[in-house]
């Protein structure tokens, strides 16, 4: 049986309902021939606050641009540090390095996330934001919700793994000044291309974000702004519009896949298999099913399950302060013994909607009986 991290094909297979109505919407666009900002970016747009627990939302060409846009709105500059995880894809500290900033790193808990008390020691020390990476879906725990440590105008929240996710039922994406989005293929909600947003209570951060997005543009002719080309596609808000209506069952039925998973796991749990904890207040999306097992057992069971038809994967094996690009900060291995354990411990299993019970069974079988081969 096999099992893949790719369902594009499942989900958008031409015969399906859902892609028949995209074509057919396409279709529609053609005669308006407005391929860029066009009327349906507007729609997905609302649609993304009612989503989101925000008054404005504004689409964008990534995920990566939107927390880029983000910090150059909040006007952060060479003068300024962001705080942020050393766990997460290099677009991160990207989106930082790229406004001139410099990202400085606080180490993570063993929930993936950046360590609530290590990130305010770095925090204090004169940073002008803090940007948390709601990691694999999984939005901070409640000890992030905005408070003296971190006012909810220091928080930009890298959401671009977690749309639909929440904290006491507060949607990832309004627990900070704003947050940014991503809508790529990979995603929960994804586009047919690069595809993101970003999502605020600020009207005056929304209008500038506006502006930068296309060019600083005030209208076809006057520029107000230096700007960028960050503008989200008429085609690809379209595939949105429809697979955002789909939110809702996603979520649902990655979560239960993973709760089968955690059981499916749980005699393995902890000293083969470690399951992070669950916390009840936090609904945690599930882009990614992450579990840790032993460093020197890991490369073995991945090939273990690979050779039996299970794309075991890993996310991301080197931490962004050891990437050769951040070389300059001058961090060395050592300097964060969380997230350079998680990176070498860390196995993603795969987890979509398209899955069902079986493929999960079968995963888990798989994994018992690479340690049950351990020991025979």
């Amino acid at each position: 049986m096999e099992t893949t991290f790719a369902y594009q094909k499942v989900k958008f297979a031409p015969e399906k309902p859902l892609a028949r109505a995209i074509l057919k919407e396409i279709e529609e666009a053609l005669s308006e021939c407005n391929f860029t900002l066009g009327r349906q970016v507007r729609e997905v747009e609302e649609i993304l606050t009612q989503v989101c627990g925000a008054k404005y939302a504004v689409g964008v060409n990534s995920g990566t641009d939107a927390l880029f846009l983000i910090l150059w709105a909040m006007g952060v500059t060479e003068r300024d540090t962001v705080v942020t995880t050393p766990y997460s894809f290099i677009a991160t500290a990207n989106a930082i390095a790229n406004t001139g900033a410099r990202p400085v790193f606080a180490d993570c808990s063993n929930d993936y996330n950046v360590d609530r008390l290590k990130a305010i020691s770095k925090f204090k020390i004169g940073a002008k934001v803090f940007l948390p990476v709601w990691w694999a879906g999984q939005p901070g725990l409640q000890g992030f919700l905005p408070d003296q440590d971190f006012p909810k105008d220091k928080i930009v929240e890298d959401a671009c793994q977690a749309i639909g996710g929440s904290v006491f039922w507060r949607p990832a994406g309004s627990l900070g000044k704003a947050a940014a989005i991503s809508f790529h293929p990979q995603k929960n909600v994804n586009a047919w291309g690069d595809g993101g947003a970003v999502v605020t209570d600020d009207e005056g951060l929304a209008q500038e974000v506006r502006l930068l997005r296309n060019h600083g543009l005030s209208d076809r002719d006057h520029a107000v702004r230096i700007g960028f080309n960050s503008r989200l596609d008429t085609v690809q808000a379209i595939v949105l519009k429809h697979t955002i209506a789909e939110l809702r069952e996603v979520t649902e039925k990655r979560i239960a896949l993973a709760r089968r998973y955690d059981q499916g796991l749980a005699s393995l749990a902890p000293r083969k298999v470690f399951i992070p904890k669950r916390d009840p207040n936090v609904k945690h999306v599930f882009h990614l099913y992450q579990v840790n097992v032993a460093e020197g057992v890991r490369e073995e069971l991945l090939q273990w399950l690979r050779g039996r038809g299970v794309e075991a994967l890993v996310h991301y094996p080197v931490p962004m302060h050891l990437q050769e690009s951040y070389k300059a900060l001058g961090h060395k291995e050592g300097d964060f013994p969380v997230a350079e354990a998680l990176v070498k411990t860390t196995v993603s299993l795969p987890l979509n909607e398209h899955m069902g019970d079986e493929q999960v069974d079968y995963v888990c079988e798989q994994v018992h009986g690479y340690y049950k081969s351990q020991t025979a």
